[in-house]
């Protein structure tokens, strides 16, 4: 059980990662963009459409990463002899 929650969790936390990297470069990009040709609006709109799912998706990414790490089967330690 603990595998498939792991492997789950670990796949949406490498999905909204990539997700919320686009969105971020989309949101900096708009903003530079609006910076070059001088038009508040751009920058403004950059945000105001990407800003809200972006942190969304933060939010998901972080809430499977924690899901992720705490599911991890761990190995049992083997001890080393003494010689």
């Amino acid at each position: 059980m603990k595998q498939s929650i792991n492997r789950i969790s670990t796949a949406l936390f490498a999905a909204s990662m990539i997700f919320f990297f686009i969105l971020g470069f989309l949101i900096v990009f708009g903003q530079a963009l609006g910076l070059i040709i001088q038009s508040g609006d751009i920058v403004s709109g950059a945000y105001s459409k990407f800003a809200q799912l972006s942190i969304a998706l933060a939010v998901l990414a972080s809430l499977c990463g924690y899901i992720a790490y705490n599911t991890v089967e761990e190995k049992p330690i083997l001890e080393e002899d003494e010689d």
